[in-house]
């Protein structure tokens, strides 16, 4: 869904497809004719754009490689890295680890992460869309506090500031808010009616 608000139009459109160029085309072909334009041959721009995203592709791969510290190893046994971590603006930041593989989670995204070097790690290397959600091969990188402990991982989810810091959540601290957010819901104990999960925890303070 896209808005004009100064126009007081909005266009959304549903496709069965992810990273496809339809929505944008379609909505700015809209706007183009709301605002008393000549529309523009938005399929033609949006193809050169994705040809010269194509070309960097390589280019991109050839950095990567060059900067990549051989022969490292991450500080901490994979299972160390898993947990919840959260930000109170991008949200939070699920890693799993299964198989003596480590997964993340992120707004129903889902992929497996690679070891890159020391305490990072990265994602596969994305589609070739240009409206693709997230940068190719996003890189997380893991810092600890002053007992060794993991706790937050940084993200570049935006390339002209600072990495995002997502700070670790501890499992079970029912002091934190968020733990607690999560927690609430109904629950079920045999044959017992069912009880307020946001009661009992209030309850228990």
């Amino acid at each position: 869904m896209t808005m004009l608000p100064d126009r007081g139009v909005g266009v959304a459109v549903f496709t069965n497809r992810s990273q496809s160029m339809a929505p944008e085309i379609l909505a700015n072909y809209v706007f183009d004719r709301v605002c008393g334009k000549e529309p523009i041959p938005w399929l033609d721009r949006l193809r050169a754009r994705r040809r010269k995203f194509v070309a960097q592709l390589d280019v991109d791969r050839q950095a990567r490689k060059a900067t990549r510290r051989l022969n490292t190893r991450p500080s901490h046994d994979l299972a160390d890295y898993a947990g919840d971590y959260d930000h109170p603006g991008y949200g939070r930041i699920t890693i799993t680890h299964a198989g003596g593989q480590l997964n993340w989670a992120y707004r129903g995204m889902s992929e497996p992460l690679a070891h890159r070097h020391y305490n990072t790690f990265e994602l596969p290397e994305a589609s070739e869309s240009p409206g693709g959600l997230l940068p190719g091969q996003l890189a997380l990188s893991f810092s600890t506090d002053r007992e060794g402990n993991i706790a937050s991982v940084a993200v570049p989810f935006e390339p002209l500031v600072k990495d995002i810091a997502f700070t670790r959540i501890a499992a079970g601290d029912c002091t934190n808010p968020a733990f607690r957010q999560r927690c609430t819901g109904t629950f079920r104990q045999g044959a017992q009616p069912s009880l307020s999960g946001r009661t009992t925890m209030e309850n228990s303070r």
